[in-house]
């Protein structure tokens, strides 16, 4: 009888796991199911067949979860109690969101992840309402600059709320998809102004924000940490979005040591991770007579500097350089370039016009 293979390891899916009702299922295959079948007649057949088996059953089960919330959705708003998520509406200077304050005054939005019950976690609910809720700023003909921060005084954001995490991460397909996580201004092509105020903990999937909002305030009780691996979850995105803001070392080390690393504010701001620390009572304050200075000057104009500097990051500086200067020429046919040299002659406060948004293309690119 010839000898039999050892058993392999599991092979578990680094990227997506499934949990529900607090239990994180994982699945486990036989290498013996499968050695039986003709068409494997290899060692690496049967690894491909096993992997192709786990990715399947891994994608049922997925699909499977998220039927089962969908349905109890439809139960519960049935019910009358918690509705499915609401869609937001237009309110006077505000837009209702379920899990997202948004209130215009006086040229800046003011944007608040409000879960403080969850540390702002970010829940299925959330992840979809951010799009939205950044396409409604980009739109808003009376927002010039944002400030994010988080409800309550504990917490920024922690991250993906597990329990919905399975959802958050599938497409409208039910496939598994990047295009899926679309929190921050960047992510949805948002080139106003956004500036981030950390008004306590952030941790996980809260660090987009910290990687990809223009400008970052933090309190001095604000604290960073990256558990993904502690929990068996790869950290990627946004940590690589994080070494294009600060150091790459102390990003390995924060996302290599899991939830046993703690940045401190004052060390995120020696790092370049934020760039001005406030007392916890005026950050917000501060944040605000910032955006207030920020949106005296021309929308379009911001806007184009906003991308050309975001733009560099991805296409190096030599391109980046000529793409600027594309645009340099195309905005000095506008409107705002010949208002700002005039009211500069005439010494006068410069009259802008409204922001209608940039074209993607106008660099050449």
């Amino acid at each position: 009888m010839p000898a039999r293979t050892p058993p392999a390891p599991p092979l578990l899916n680094p990227v997506i796991g499934l949990w529900r009702d607090g239990v994180h299922l994982k699945l486990a295959f036989d290498r013996e199911t499968l050695a039986g079948t003709p068409e494997i007649g290899t060692s690496g057949g049967l690894d491909d067949r096993i992997r192709r088996r786990e990715s399947e059953f891994l994608l049922s089960d997925i699909r499977s979860h998220i039927r089962v919330v969908r349905r109890d959705r439809r139960i519960i708003a049935s019910a009358g109690e918690a509705a499915r998520p609401a869609r937001p509406r237009a309110g006077g200077r505000a837009i209702i969101f379920e899990t997202i304050r948004y209130e215009v005054d006086d040229g800046v939005a003011r944007i608040e992840l409000n879960r403080p019950h969850r540390l702002n976690a970010i829940n299925s609910v959330m992840s979809r309402e951010l799009p939205e809720m950044w396409r409604r700023f980009d739109a808003d003909p009376d927002a010039i600059v944002a400030v994010v921060t988080g409800a309550g005084d504990k917490a920024f954001c922690t991250g993906a709320d597990l329990a919905d995490l399975p959802e958050m991460l599938l497409d409208e397909q039910g496939a598994p998809s990047i295009a899926s996580i679309r929190w921050t201004p960047l992510q949805n092509q948002v080139w106003k102004p956004v500036i981030c105020a950390i008004n306590g903990a952030v941790m996980g999937g809260g660090l987009h924000f910290v990687a990809e909002c223009d400008i970052v305030l933090a309190s001095e009780s604000a604290t960073f940490c990256d558990p993904h691996v502690s929990v068996g979850l790869v950290s990627g995105l946004e940590t690589i979005a994080l070494a294009r803001r600060m150091p790459m070392g102390p990003v390995l080390r924060m996302a290599l040591a899991g939830r046993d690393e703690t940045i401190t504010a004052r060390e995120a701001l020696a790092l370049g991770m934020v760039g001005e620390l406030c007392a916890p009572d005026a950050l917000m304050a501060r944040a605000q007579a910032l955006a207030a200075r920020i949106r005296r000057n021309s929308p379009s104009a911001m806007a184009r500097t906003k991308r050309a500097i975001w733009s560099a990051k991805e296409t190096g500086l030599t391109q980046a350089s000529l793409d600027a200067w594309t645009v340099m020429m195309r905005h000095n046919q506008t409107h705002d370039f010949a208002e700002g040299v005039r009211a500069f002659t005439e010494k006068r406060a410069p009259r802008w016009a409204p922001y209608s948004g940039i074209e993607p293309n106008e660099a050449g690119q």
